[in-house]
């Protein structure tokens, strides 16, 4: 059985909202010449994965996924190469996190890039096998359409978080004299 705390409660849940609120479409980039939009829906999901355990960063991420597909209006068969895949692959940080967020580690920056060029693949893949298989468009057709707007998601998720894990070492969490609380060094 998987337990929350009030305080694990009320981060995912504000998590989740930024993903929503990120997710207007006032609050998206649109490329011209039908290139798909720049977002920042998914930021809040790498940050869900860095912070939690995979259980319950699964668990958030999937919710994501199967609202962000209910209220996008595609048919269901599209659920799987746009919205589970793309979402789920993010949940491989989860199993890096303890070399991404490490002090000590030395390739920390390596393998954070490393895990993230997989994920931009992954995800930029899958949204390529949804446009070949259920919009009837060339491989070279998906590829060019869907390349700008993932490449740039992830380039800008990529920055965002190492401009937070760099800022991770300034502050840590100490658990055993205060609590929860955050303490500058």
């Amino acid at each position: 059985m998987i337990n929350f705390s009030l305080e694990e409660i009320i981060v995912l849940g504000l998590l989740t909202g930024l993903h929503f609120v990120l997710n207007l479409p006032i609050l998206k980039i649109y490329v011209p010449i039908c290139l798909g939009t720049i977002s920042f829906k998914t930021f809040p999901l790498f940050l869900i994965a860095l912070n939690f355990s995979f259980l319950k960063s699964f668990i958030t991420i999937l919710f994501c996924a199967v609202f962000d597909w209910f209220l996008s209006g595609y048919p269901l068969y599209t659920f799987v190469f746009d919205y589970a895949v793309p979402y789920l692959i993010i949940l491989i940080l989860v199993s890096f996190k303890n070399k991404i967020i490490s002090e000590n580690h030395k390739c920390k920056n390596f393998i954070f890039g490393c895990v993230m060029f997989f994920i931009f693949a992954v995800r930029l893949f899958s949204h390529v096998v949804s446009g070949v298989l259920f919009y009837e468009v060339s491989f070279i057709n998906a590829f060019l359409y869907n390349f700008p707007s993932c490449f740039a998601n992830d380039c800008i998720n990529f920055f965002l978080l190492l401009f937070f894990l760099k800022q991770n070492h300034r502050y840590r969490l100490i658990h055993e004299e205060n609590g929860n609380s955050f303490q500058e060094l």
